[in-house]
């Protein structure tokens, strides 16, 4: 019995080798361009998550009250929760009277 699976595998193993061959590159192709994992969707995926983020720190930016309120320190709760939920977080920098910077939030 052993004799005769040595004996197809010697007669068939360049069959054997190139099936394997052909299921390794098919494995490769589809995993690169289909799914989630191509090339194509990932960066879209990347590009869509930084706009978003953009648009979030330019909101963040325009409203003028809630950064001197954050700056001042006389925050509540709310805020900070309102601050929490939009995703990018911020550092808040004051000028002292010899001109060095400190940090007032983050």
């Amino acid at each position: 019995m052993i004799q005769f699976v040595v004996g197809i595998l010697r007669k068939n193993a360049y069959f054997l080798l190139g099936a394997a061959w052909l299921f390794t590159i098919a494995f490769i192709i589809n995993n690169y361009f289909v799914g989630a994992s191509s090339a194509p969707y990932l960066q879209k995926a990347i590009e869509s998550r930084i706009q978003v983020q953009e648009k979030q720190v330019e909101a963040l930016s325009r409203d003028t009250a809630l950064l001197k309120v954050l700056a001042e320190g006389t925050y509540d709760l709310a805020q900070l929760q309102r601050l929490g939920r939009n995703g990018p977080g911020i550092f808040l920098y004051k000028a002292d009277a010899y001109n060095n910077w400190n940090l007032q939030f983050w």
